[in-house]
């Protein structure tokens, strides 16, 4: 089956941007994708769990950061994560929804490994 990874440094669920992702996540589970969604951060869920949507996997990956440096510097534990996802799985492209810090370590990661990014 193809694979699709999400990625976002913004908040899950529960956002506007949480809800654009959500059709998405629709729109390609359709298309015959399995998904899993790593998030930076959320006000209602846990970090360091799986947790079972309707369509797909995803999972909260919190930093210890503040939101400020986060815009700056990027969530350090998203991108490991990412990293450990990709490497146990067969990705065949990643879609971003990330502030600039996190997306340039994104397109470094992915050039790395031979995936698609989509921003």
């Amino acid at each position: 089956m193809k694979r699709i990874l999400f990625v976002t440094d913004l908040s899950f669920p529960g956002s506007a941007m949480a809800s654009r992702l959500l059709a998405f996540i629709k729109l390609f589970y359709c298309l015959g994708y399995d998904i899993h969604l790593i998030a930076g951060k959320s006000d209602e869920l846990e970090s360091g769990r799986i947790y079972q949507g309707e369509d797909f996997t995803y999972e909260i990956v919190a930093s210890n950061r503040s939101d400020r440096l986060m815009t700056y510097l990027g969530n350090e534990n998203l991108i490991k994560a990412v990293d450990k996802y990709i490497s146990e799985n067969n990705v065949d492209f990643i879609f971003s929804t990330s502030l600039n810090a996190l997306y340039r370590k994104l397109l470094k990661l992915c050039k790395q490994k031979g995936i698609k990014l989509i921003l």
